[in-house]
């Protein structure tokens, strides 16, 4: 029977990784089979890594490590598997690695490379003969252990698969205290329609403001006529009731990203009453933000929420702060480069490294080489739709942590999120599961309250549109980790919750 490469590669990764799996205990001895899989699947990472990409010295630096020995194996596993792929990776390991300079990594390399140049056209009409050579070693593979079996072994259609739920994903975010500022931030989307309506309604006071205009406003269906609301409220608009005497202006959305937050809702809150504005946002959720120096108007707002059964909306709610950046327990920023790396300023204050979650669907095999450096914890395989394989690892190695995190971009990228290590694994698996839909605001509400902390990435519908979220059961922490973003050069800063 084929398998899709989604359960193909759940399957395998759960084979390669449980924590009772021999391949990642170099002291137990392999059963046959097992010995077949791990060389083939160093096959397919080497041919990830190597043959099939155009950087000539980086394929040439992976292959120089492969020894007479190493050949041999892969001889044995090819045949094992019975894959009319044997025959020209023979040819080709002849080829590019008979007879290298057994004392000198670096001549091995020269070696190599030069021999590409002359025999890379024959070697590239050979792994390209007749179908994707990755896709059909991997089924090879696949198919062998379901024929033979191996310890540990799960067919892909028999995996032990973890129904994951989302309930535990809606989740406020909340803080008060002795200041005038009262801040309510919630996905803006159509099921705030009643709320807003509600809410206008009933005041008499509510203008729709934007720069140059000002008019009065009974519903929210007005103001969506003003403009284009495809991603929630546009941010050169205010929904609210001017003081009088007070230049209402929409707010410097830029102002709301960064440093000036606070001067940017302290000039908010000296215009208006109360006011409704775009809040900075992710690439998948639109944010509004009520903000006002009324407890009693907050308190109204919070009750429409309620009345409307709306709640499930609402994101963060600080009541009587005087600064958000002090209290604010969520930060977004976008990284042009050291992903991972602002989780580890989290981390530096727990005495222990944290843990990394990788989530594997269909990613390749190069990944095998760093996980395989890290302590493993908790694992399972779900399906949303999807079937998948997710890892909780214990980061203590920060060479292989920042390997895996730095192949966001690309196809064989696993890193999820990376969490408080100081939380048992199971119980950082069953988190991440509980909330594995939505990597949004509410799902790092749900697991920074559950763990103490998360960094993960949102992304757009785009090669390389994400940016990085960072949650903290303690403010402090998020602080920290937001200082650090705002002193790295390249990054961006794209606001708090």
């Amino acid at each position: 029977m084929p398998f899709d490469r989604c359960y193909r590669a759940a399957a395998l990764a759960l084979f390669t990784e449980s924590p009772e799996a021999r391949q990642r205990h170099s002291a137990l001895p392999l059963h046959p089979n097992e010995q077949i899989a791990v060389s083939l699947l160093t096959v397919l990472d080497l041919l990830e890594r190597s043959l099939l990409r155009d950087d000539k010295f980086a394929a040439a630096e992976h292959l120089a490590v492969v020894r007479a020995e190493d050949l041999q194996d892969f001889d044995a596993a090819l045949a094992a598997v019975d894959t009319r792929w044997r025959q020209p990776l023979g040819i080709v390991a002849r080829v590019l690695l008979r007879d290298l300079d057994p004392a000198s990594h670096e001549m091995r390399v020269l070696q190599i490379v030069d021999r590409g140049e002359r025999y890379g056209r024959l070697a590239s009409r050979l792994l390209q003969w007749n179908g994707d050579i990755l896709e059909d070693l991997e089924a090879a593979l696949t198919n062998y252990l379901n024929r033979a079996g191996a310890p540990g072994w799960a067919r892909p259609d028999r995996l032990p698969m973890v129904h994951a739920r989302a309930s535990e994903s809606v989740t406020t975010c909340s803080a008060s205290g002795n200041g005038v500022l009262h801040v309510i931030l919630e996905r803006h989307a159509d099921a705030l329609t009643p709320v807003l309506d509600d809410w206008l309604g009933s005041r008499r006071d509510a203008m729709l403001v934007s720069k140059g205009d000002s008019r009065p406003l009974a519903t929210i269906a007005e103001a969506a006529r003003k403009g284009s609301w495809f991603h929630g409220m546009p941010k050169d608009m205010v929904i609210g009731a001017p003081l009088s005497g007070r230049a209402a202006q929409p707010p410097s959305f830029s102002a709301l990203l960064g440093l000036s937050l606070d001067a940017e809702l302290v000039a908010i809150a000296d215009a208006f009453d109360w006011a409704l504005f775009a809040w900075p946002n992710t690439m998948q959720e639109s944010v509004l933000a009520f903000v006002s120096r009324n407890a009693v108007l907050a308190n109204d707002w919070d009750s429409a929420l309620r009345r409307h059964r709306r709640t499930s909306e609402r994101i963060a709610a600080y009541h009587g702060v005087d600064a958000l950046h002090r209290v604010a327990h969520g930060a977004q920023f976008g990284e042009s480069d050291g992903y991972g790396a602002a989780a580890m300023i989290a981390a530096a204050e727990d005495g222990l490294p944290p843990w990394l979650i990788v989530d594997v669907s269909g990613n390749g095999h190069t990944w095998r080489r760093h996980t395989a450096r890290l302590g493993i914890g908790a694992v399972a395989t779900h399906t949303r739709g999807v079937p998948s394989f997710v890892g909780v690892y214990r980061a203590d190695d920060r060479e292989a942590y920042d390997a895996l995190w730095q192949r966001l971009d690309h196809d064989d990228g696993i890193a999820a999120a990376t969490v408080c290590g100081r939380a048992k694994a199971s119980v950082v698996l069953d988190a991440f599961l509980a909330a594995v839909d939505n990597r949004g605001f509410h799902h790092c509400n749900a697991l920074s309250r559950r763990l103490g902390w998360i960094y993960t990435h949102v992304h757009g519908g785009g090669s390389g549109e994400h940016h990085a979220m960072f949650h903290a059961r303690d403010a402090q922490t998020t602080a920290r980790v937001f200082e650090f973003a705002s002193t790295r050069r390249g990054w961006y800063l794209s606001g708090r919750w």
